[in-house]
């Protein structure tokens, strides 16, 4: 994902695995890298 908002894998409660500085012109961004496994989602005791 390419964000120049660096609290945005938090807000989505991912953990990013490499993170990566770039430039869109003057604007700083992040490419952020998120390796997903099967079965790493905790499911909370509310029943969801």
């Amino acid at each position: 994902m390419l964000t120049s908002d660096r609290k945005l894998p938090g807000l989505m409660r991912l953990r990013e695995s490499t993170k990566t500085p770039l430039f869109n012109g003057a604007l700083e961004c992040r490419l952020f890298r998120f390796d997903l496994v099967v079965g790493s989602v905790r499911h909370r005791a509310s029943g969801e």
